[in-house]
């Protein structure tokens, strides 16, 4: 009995080993950061400049780790407004509803996460 106790045990083991590995991201991909990074990446291949403006930590950490870099952040909403009037090619990363987007910002490009929404905006 204490034999078949050990193999079941390791068989129970060795499913959710598989489970883990192999299924339980594929159901977690639309909780993932990957695609607005993957995103922001490809602005940047393009010579836009882009910043996270008030991230959470979660959102500084999915830029390191999916961009392989630190992306600059801002956080106070007149170096934000600069920011996107440089004249230059600007991008920033929010979250929908932490500034009202005025007149100089257009939303580019939206990514539903969590039932969260982020927003790419352009001066």
């Amino acid at each position: 009995m204490t034999a078949f106790i050990k193999i079941l045990g390791a068989a129970m083991l060795i499913i959710f080993s598989a489970f883990s590995i192999w299924v339980e991201p594929l159901l977690q991909h639309g909780n993932s950061y990957e695609d607005i990074f993957k995103y922001a990446e490809r602005l940047e291949s393009q010579g836009i400049q882009i910043t996270l403006f008030q991230p959470s930590e979660r959102i500084r950490g999915a830029a390191v780790l999916y961009m392989g870099k630190t992306v600059p952040v801002i956080r106070k909403i007149e170096m934000f407004k600069i920011f996107l009037q440089s004249g230059k090619r600007t991008v920033a990363i929010l979250r929908k509803g932490e500034v009202k987007i005025l007149d100089y910002a257009d939303i580019i490009k939206e990514f539903n996460i969590n039932g969260k929404t982020i927003i790419f905006v352009e001066g």
